[in-house]
């Protein structure tokens, strides 16, 4: 491991964000995956899908010793985005009487 950059830090940093949000997002469908209607179910996959591979791919990249690009920031900004709405209180959705379709 002595050949780690700045940049493999970050992906580190990505790697474990990644699983925080996998696991939050996990406990709270045990909770509530029941109320959730077939959209919902999808797009909670679509999140934990990409959560999965943001980790996978993380972790490929310092094991392959890739170098720095502009995937490193962008990935590590969508994850704070990501954990920031994962430890948020409320919902998923709202009542169905507010939802314009």
């Amino acid at each position: 491991m002595s050949h780690l950059q700045w940049f493999d830090c970050v992906r580190m940093v990505s790697a474990t964000m990644a699983l925080v949000c996998m696991y939050l997002s996990a406990r709270r469908f045990r909770k509530f995956g029941h109320t959730f209607t077939p959209m919902m179910l999808d797009l909670w996959w679509v999140l934990n899908g990409f959560l999965f591979v943001t980790f996978e791919g993380s972790i490929e990249q310092i094991l392959g010793m890739r170098s720095y690009g502009p995937r490193v920031v962008l990935i590590l900004m969508v994850l704070l985005v990501c954990l920031r709405a994962s430890l948020r209180k409320g919902g998923y959705i709202k009542s169905e009487k507010e939802i314009d379709v």
